[in-house]
């Protein structure tokens, strides 16, 4: 173990590895949907690459003691979460039954969901190992 990293760090580097996996689960969700659905996705195909490059990196660049890297994915899993959600409830149509579309944006909202939450609980613990209260 690293001399600098201290036990709060080490417990976050599980948590901030299952961000890395759901960011690359998500990042590949879009990536095979793209070609399938970019007839019905109301953005540029040029922006929805960059969505995906733009989760990827994340993905990378991931680091279980950088404060600004935690909070820069949390960002990315709350705008994933908003993004995608929105997207999903616009295709949602009672009359016409569930579609694939919307099972593909709901089950990227969910990971979104679910990185936003393990993002947020990587932040906290860096914050915790470095002394800070909550209440800060």
């Amino acid at each position: 173990r690293d001399h600098c990293v201290t036990g709060v760090q080490t417990c976050a580097l599980p948590i901030c590895d299952l961000v890395r996996k759901l960011f690359m689960a998500a990042a590949v969700v879009m990536l095979v949907s793209l070609p399938v659905f970019s007839k019905e996705i109301d953005t540029s195909l040029v922006l929805s690459l960059m969505g995906i490059l733009l989760v990827s990196l994340a993905a990378g660049y991931m680091s279980p003691v950088s404060k600004t890297s935690a909070w820069f994915n949390v960002l990315i899993a709350a705008g994933g979460l908003f993004v995608f959600e929105l997207a999903a409830v616009q295709a949602y149509v009672p009359t016409n039954g569930v579609t694939s579309f919307f099972l593909v944006n709901q089950a990227l909202a969910v990971l979104f969901l679910f990185s936003l939450y393990f993002g947020v609980k990587t932040a906290r613990g860096i914050r915790l190992s470095r002394g800070q209260s909550l209440e800060e």
